[in-house]
């Protein structure tokens, strides 16, 4: 289709195209731009968001191709900086911290951020799907021996592979323990699969393994999730500084390793809203978290 211009006024050697000043002066210049001829201050009008919105495809088509290249280059040219402090609130992908009386407002990206969230969480928080860790007796045909008295609420990381190991961690496994019984010692890494009173079972390296929990269990959590940060958690940070702090403006701060401890225990929101209101819906989010 093509974007055709109606001749006006006259020039050398005959017709001509309009001239600036009659541009200028919102003239009855028209243009056909396939859907019928638009006029003077009308085709401009046209003409600007027909530029603008290719300007910024074409910004926009440059920042998808290299965006996370670009980001790391230019988060390495900036100064580091180490922080601890209190968590004051979290929200999208930032959290604002106070270290010292300093405020800074963190930024975490899931590609670039290593984040670590260390604390403990109510025995209702270990739902099916949840990935836990323990470590226990086992005979050859993977029954355990004993009850587990601790167990980890954790995210698949360098140090918390999915499977059954030989022990509780390092670059490489050591022989396999056992006991005078003749049993292994060893960690179990898996999603449960179903809990039900004591009795346990996950799923790890595609087997099911059935183990019972102590009655007082405790219960781990080293996640990777920060959102589960709540105000006064302790935050240890190092990242890249993008603007250090101004007199009472806060500074901003990339984080490259974040290290949160909880102050309180996880609870699962099944049991949190049974304590205010008894609920129709079997769905958890063990989110919540209520000061001991």
């Amino acid at each position: 289709m093509g974007h055709d211009i109606v001749e006006s006024g006259e020039g050398e050697g005959g017709t001509a195209g309009p001239n600036r000043d009659e541009f200028e002066r919102g003239s009855d210049m028209r243009f056909d731009l396939g859907f019928g001829p638009v006029c003077g201050q009308a085709a401009r009008l046209v003409l600007a968001v027909l530029l603008g919105f290719f300007a910024s495809a074409a910004h926009a088509q440059y920042d998808e191709e290299q965006p996370q290249q670009t980001l790391q280059q230019r988060l390495l040219q900036l100064p580091i900086v180490d922080l601890k402090g209190k968590v004051q609130e979290v929200g999208g992908n930032a959290m604002s911290i106070n270290c010292e009386g300093q405020a800074f407002v963190l930024t975490v990206d899931s590609s670039y951020t290593r984040v670590v969230v260390n604390g403990e969480a109510d025995r209702g928080y270990l739902k099916p799907g949840v990935m836990v860790r323990f470590e226990g007796e086992f005979d050859r045909k993977m029954q355990a021996k004993g009850s587990i008295g601790e167990i980890a609420v954790v995210t698949p990381s360098e140090t918390s592979q999915p499977g059954i190991h030989a022990d509780s961690g390092g670059e490489e496994e050591q022989p396999r323990q056992k006991t005078k019984s003749g049993a292994e010692v060893l960690m179990v890494i898996g999603t449960i699969k179903l809990i039900k009173d004591d009795q346990l079972q996950v799923i790890a390296d595609g087997k099911p393994i059935k183990v019972q929990l102590d009655k007082d269990v405790e219960v781990k959590v080293e996640v990777d999730d920060f959102t589960l940060a709540e105000p006064g958690d302790e935050i240890v940070v190092r990242g890249r500084t993008v603007q250090p702090p101004q007199g009472q403006q806060a500074g901003q701060v990339f984080g490259e390793d974040v290290q949160i401890t909880l102050a309180n225990p996880l609870e699962s929101a099944t049991k949190a809203i049974k304590k205010k209101k008894s609920s129709k819906s079997k769905t958890a989010k063990p989110v919540k978290r209520t000061a001991r």
